[in-house]
């Protein structure tokens, strides 16, 4: 994954992970849809998504493209980057594309 997924700064447990994409926001979108995770729009500004059974959430800002993926404190230590580049995986090597955004 390279650079792609890092640890946010000023999280010392690593729950807290930056995913670079360089995606259109309407099909970050629809990836992170298609990869299971439900959104909601907040403030007309901010995207959360969650999916189930995990407390995991990804926050999407399409102004800025910024994506955070929050971790859920109960998931051990060892596993917590890999739900991030879980979520990198989503957006740029989706299993099903979504077509073309116009």
């Amino acid at each position: 994954m390279g650079d792609a997924v890092t640890q946010e700064a000023g999280c010392v447990r690593a729950f807290l992970w930056n995913v670079d994409h360089g995606l259109p926001g309407a099909l970050v979108l629809a990836r992170l849809e298609a990869a299971g995770w439900q959104g909601k729009l907040f403030a007309g500004a901010l995207w959360i998504f969650a999916r189930e059974p995990a407390y995991d959430k990804v926050v999407f800002v399409p102004a800025t493209g910024r994506l955070q993926v929050r971790v859920d404190m109960a998931r051990p230590y060892e596993e917590r980057r890999g739900v991030a580049e879980d979520v990198h995986r989503a957006l740029c090597e989706p299993a099903d594309p979504a077509p073309p955004v116009a």
